[in-house]
């Protein structure tokens, strides 16, 4: 299959998995600044809250003060808060939902269109980030493709899911991830000196 073609059905695949739905779970969420919570106390209606993330972390609740919540996902501070408001009130049920996020950044480098920084409101997966990002380019090696989390490796095969529709590979992004779709000389060759258009050419 020539590069343009690859290409071409790569798009299609994603465009295809994407208008297919991809239910996402908020659960593993890690809170982080300028997050929009709203905060609950069952039973106790005037308590409710909306509360931004500062950007030193905190937020500030009823009968608790400042209290720590960026690197916590919600069911984490819900806790924290019910441990908190123990000593005023008795037995309380605490929930914590997202309500905006703001702090949500994910990096993809290498071969696609459009390689930089993402940006969004909600949880992303990998095969909308790629989507995102233009898609991959000619160039692209799906098969060397990982994603880098803090200094961990996650080895999702970008080629499965991007070709195949493999939808176990489309893993859910976290904050700051990495995205990293190496190029490979032998899907394309580099083009320089006095050309009209320098740069990179696919092989058909």
């Amino acid at each position: 299959m020539s590069g343009r073609l690859r290409t071409l059905f790569a798009t299609v695949s994603l465009l295809w998995l994407l208008l297919a739905g991809v239910p996402l779970c908020a659960a593993e969420y890690v809170i982080g600044a300028a997050d929009v919570l709203f905060i609950s106390v069952l039973g106790n209606k005037d308590l409710d809250t909306v509360s931004s993330v500062t950007p030193g972390g905190k937020i500030s609740f009823p009968l608790v003060g400042d209290v720590q919540a960026a690197g916590l996902t919600a069911e984490e501070l819900a806790d924290r808060l019910m441990r908190a408001l123990s000593e005023k009130i008795k037995s309380p049920v605490v929930s914590v939902s997202l309500r905006e996020i703001n702090s949500y950044r994910v990096y993809v480098l290498g071969g696609v269109a459009k390689p930089g920084v993402l940006s969004s409101k909600s949880e992303i997966t990998l095969l909308q980030a790629l989507a995102l990002a233009g898609g991959v380019t000619p160039g692209a090696d799906l098969t060397l493709g990982y994603v880098a989390r803090g200094n961990k490796r996650l080895d999702a095969d970008f080629r499965k899911l991007v070709m195949q529709g493999d939808l176990s590979q489309n893993i859910i992004l976290k904050p700051e991830d990495v995205v990293v779709v190496p190029t490979s000389p032998k899907n394309a060759v580099f083009v320089m000196g006095e050309v009209r258009n320098p740069g990179t050419v696919p092989l058909e």
